[in-house]
């Protein structure tokens, strides 16, 4: 895909403070050691898939609600510890917490999905989704099938879509 002119956005899904059906989970209780295990574990993976410094890590907040209270405090020490090990921090959350995260000075890709409808779209003539306002893109759409594209085993390929409005989010540039 990156061959084909796409961005790709390094993404981590660290702690949570809902499940995969949306029920709550309390966050860590040692916010601070669990934030430095989850930025080291995502550190490692960064240079293991050769990521050049400086470029932009995605967390993954999964929960629409505003971080608050040990969650927040995780968040912004794994944050600290990310900018430590010299890669750029970001947020890929809801466009109802992406004002935390601007407040907080990181950039962001936001989730606001107007269309959950399955469906094919070539890729000469891809919907200009809107983007959030202050954030690098917005995930728009699920379940999106790209004519052209299939996975290892031929089927066809199934993403999320985004729209974006600069070429390389992942780009050390990404923030400025």
């Amino acid at each position: 895909m990156s061959a084909n002119g796409w961005g790709l956005i390094p993404l981590y899904l660290g702690a949570q403070t809902v499940d995969v059906h949306g029920h709550p989970v309390a966050p860590p209780a040692d916010p601070a050691a669990a934030a430095a295990t989850d930025a080291a574990h995502a550190l490692a993976l960064a240079a293991q898939a050769n990521l050049p410094a400086n470029t932009t890590l995605f967390f993954d907040i999964e929960d629409g609600t505003t971080p608050a209270g040990l969650y927040d405090t995780y968040l912004l020490a794994w944050a600290a510890a990310i900018t430590a090990g010299g890669y750029t921090p970001a947020f890929y959350c809801s466009h109802l917490v992406a004002p935390w995260a601007q407040a907080n000075g990181f950039a962001v890709w936001s989730f606001h999905v107007y269309n959950t409808t399955p469906q094919v779209l070539d890729p000469a003539a891809l919907p200009a989704d809107p983007v959030d306002p202050n954030c690098l893109g917005t995930q728009t759409r699920q379940g999106v099938t790209i004519t052209g594209l299939t996975g290892a085993n031929t089927k066809p390929l199934v993403i999320d879509y985004s729209v974006f409005t600069i070429p390389n989010p992942a780009a050390s540039t990404a923030t400025s």
